[in-house]
């Protein structure tokens, strides 16, 4: 096999991260803020806001659309508390963990090597921990969520995983990123 036909491999900065089961949350702002406080989030997240209680994920990708994530134990309550939460209000939740994929990447000189694809700022004055975003990494649609400093929790579809990871395997060739 010639060498251009392996695949990379991973470096120490990029992983999979833990399991999550994926809901996508739409709804008016009451129907909203009755999940938000089902998950043990108050009301004050505001646009483009993660909040992670170590369950659940909370993030706001648009003014009536949330993405839910659950982690291993919170995947199993998910169900019962948002069927009490949601009674009686106009509302869409439907699970994507099928379709998609979680990433990690997280090391020095992340934001710049995220920046060589993405066409937003993420510089950390304009993108704080615990902000999120739907955006583009090069042709693929991400959700960006900044974890930390120079950690991101990446969500991809599934189908673009390859191309989004073998993309930013090639881009950190120009950049120094280095594992924390």
């Amino acid at each position: 096999m010639s060498e251009s036909n392996t695949a990379p491999r991973t470096p120490g900065w990029l992983s999979v991260a833990n399991p999550v089961s994926r809901f996508v949350l739409q709804g008016e702002l009451p129907a909203l803020a009755a999940a938000a406080s089902a998950l043990g989030f108050g009301s004050d997240v505001s646009t483009n806001e993660a909040r992670d209680n170590g369950q659940f994920a909370l993030l706001w990708l648009g003014p009536d659309e949330r993405l839910i994530l659950a982690w291993q134990e919170g995947a199993r309550q998910l169900a019962a508390r948002m069927a009490s939460a949601l009674a009686g209000h106009a509302h869409s939740l439907v699970e994507v963990t099928h379709r998609q994929v979680s990433r990690c990447v997280r090391g020095e000189g992340i934001t710049e090597l995220l920046n060589c694809g993405c066409p937003q700022d993420l510089d950390i004055t304009q993108f704080a921990v615990d902000r999120c975003s739907r955006t583009l990494y090069n042709k693929a649609e991400i959700v960006l969520w900044r974890r930390g400093p120079n950690e991101f929790h990446v969500e991809i579809w599934r189908s673009y995983a390859d191309y989004f990871e073998r993309w930013l395997i090639e881009a950190a060739q120009d950049l120094p990123v280095s594992t924390l």
